[in-house]
């Protein structure tokens, strides 16, 4: 070996001798710069002349540049809640955590969702313990606000045996920068985590436009059975061109619709997509909010 960078790259001189019938043994030397994936799996070689040295570690420093994680607004405050550990400070600790804390555990050895002074009950107890150390290393991060990490949580207490607990966390700030969910994944089911990472992500994602953020609005008027609120967003002489079979929609009768869809309130603060597709099988919501989605 002559150089790594990470868990994922490594570079090494090969030399290959072989032979072949009556001829002689030959050998061939190559630098191979060898690239793993989060499995564990060989990804990718690249490899180089035996003098072209210069020009591999140039190649390896680039792909330990493009693999590494990029930080967003979420690492920082994460680092910031591993710091009140480390230096094991309670108080600050308990600043960094948002009241109402979700911590989703779905290792197959635990399998629980707790929130609330109950969840932060149950971490607090490590600033109880004689030992205690969490380490995490940046894995990914999805958007603003989620990052998954690979972390290693050890401790012990008095005579005690150690504590070890290996997991994929994926965790989540609020608006305000407290922690204010963890997901964590077996160590080793990183598909299940990085679903997880994106999906989150996609949830939290703010509205990329004008538009987007009038359905947003459109939406929430919706929810709340506002039906000023959401025709407000509508102009004068709306309409709605909807080129399904056999929905006819006409200036006087899109307007209707609009506010007359607000009326239909299910409990359980349903979005409008699937509030209104689960009104229309039931074949009494209006056919304008019957497929929006996005």
């Amino acid at each position: 070996m002559i150089e790594a960078r990470g868990d994922n790259l490594v570079l090494f001189r090969d030399k290959v001798t072989f032979r072949d019938g009556a001829a002689g043994p030959a050998e061939v030397e190559t630098l191979n710069l060898y690239e793993i994936d989060d499995h564990a799996l060989v990804a990718r070689i690249t490899g180089f002349a035996p003098y072209a040295l210069e020009a591999a570690t140039a190649e390896l420093d680039a792909r330990a540049t493009a693999l590494e994680p990029k930080p967003n607004l979420a690492t920082a405050y994460v680092h910031r809640y591993l710091a009140t550990i480390e230096r094991r400070d309670p108080e600050t600790w308990l600043a960094c955590i948002h009241p109402d804390v979700e911590f989703d555990d779905r290792r197959t050895a635990s399998m629980l969702v707790v929130s609330g002074s109950a969840a932060i009950a149950d971490w607090a107890v490590m600033f109880e313990m004689d030992r205690f150390s969490w380490y995490a290393q940046l894995v990914a991060t999805a958007g603003e606000r989620v990052a998954l990490y690979r972390s290693e949580i050890r401790g012990g207490d008095g005579e005690v045996s150690e504590m070890e607990l290996f997991a994929l966390p994926v965790m989540e700030i609020a608006e305000d920068g407290r922690i204010a969910r963890n997901i964590s994944f077996n160590h080793d089911d990183m598909d299940a985590a990085t679903a997880e990472l994106h999906a989150r992500a996609a949830l939290l994602e703010p509205p990329k436009n004008r538009a987007a953020r009038v359905l947003a609005a459109q939406d929430a008027a919706f929810t709340a059975g506002d039906a000023d609120a959401f025709t407000g967003h509508l102009v004068p002489g709306y309409v709605v061109d909807d080129r399904r079979y056999a929905v006819v929609h006409t200036p006087e009768n899109s307007l209707a619709n609009a506010t007359g869809g607000t009326s239909f309130r299910d409990s359980g603060g349903v979005g409008l997509g699937r509030r209104c597709r689960r009104q229309q099988r039931r074949g009494r919501g209006p056919h304008l909010f019957a497929s929006r989605s996005r």
